[in-house]
């Protein structure tokens, strides 16, 4: 994961994916821990925020979309490759 500084001054990181080997919704929890630097378990869960099952459907390793929501007081951008998350 690597921070970036965005335009407005919240900090940006990006983490590529392979999605034929991590399910979306297990890497959006991840990166926020990591993000955080707390234990994945210590977070809320995923579907509070957004339904998990239908996320890892929507992402494929075969598919090129786009999704955003917010979560865990975060902008969550996943595309093809990768998890972007912005802080607010």
């Amino acid at each position: 994961m690597s921070p970036s500084d965005s335009q407005n001054q919240s900090q940006l990181y990006r983490q590529e994916c392979d999605w034929a080997q991590t399910q979306p919704s297990v890497a959006v929890a991840y990166t926020i821990a990591d993000l955080e630097e707390r234990d994945v378990m210590e977070l809320s869960p995923l579907y509070e925020y957004v339904d998990p099952q239908s996320l890892d459907a929507l992402v494929s390793e075969s598919r090129e979309v786009t999704i955003s929501f917010t979560a865990y007081g975060y902008l969550v951008q996943l595309t093809d490759s990768e998890v972007v998350v912005q802080s607010t």
